[in-house]
């Protein structure tokens, strides 16, 4: 996960090691349940299925809350990689590598 290598290393792997966790992907899937629209296109009035669950404080900022619904919100794929985006300082040069480093999470995930 290249989007991590701001980290120091145990930030890392405690982060890709909740991000493989059974707690994660039932908080996950309980998320997208419970709202499976984008919220940032439904501020827009626009209705986009949610495909990620985002939060809105970052692990790398504050791990433990990490299972806060309150710090969940749904988005679909680009505004996911938008807000990541935004959250590491707006460096468009960083898009490519965090779309990388999404879309193996979301393969990752998917295929268990």
């Amino acid at each position: 996960m290249k989007f991590l290598n701001h980290l120091n290393t145990d930030q890392q792997k405690n982060i890709r090691k909740f991000y493989n966790s059974r707690e994660w992907k039932q908080v996950r899937n309980h998320k997208i349940q419970m709202n499976p629209l984008c919220e940032h296109c439904d501020d827009k009035d626009i209705i986009t299925p949610a495909t990620d669950v985002d939060h809105i404080t970052p692990l790398s900022v504050d791990f433990s809350l990490r299972t806060d619904y309150d710090n969940l919100q749904s988005l679909c794929r680009q505004c996911h990689v938008d807000k990541t985006i935004a959250d590491n300082g707006g460096n468009r040069a960083k898009q490519s590598r965090i779309m990388n480093g999404m879309d193996r999470l979301a393969k990752e995930l998917l295929d268990e």
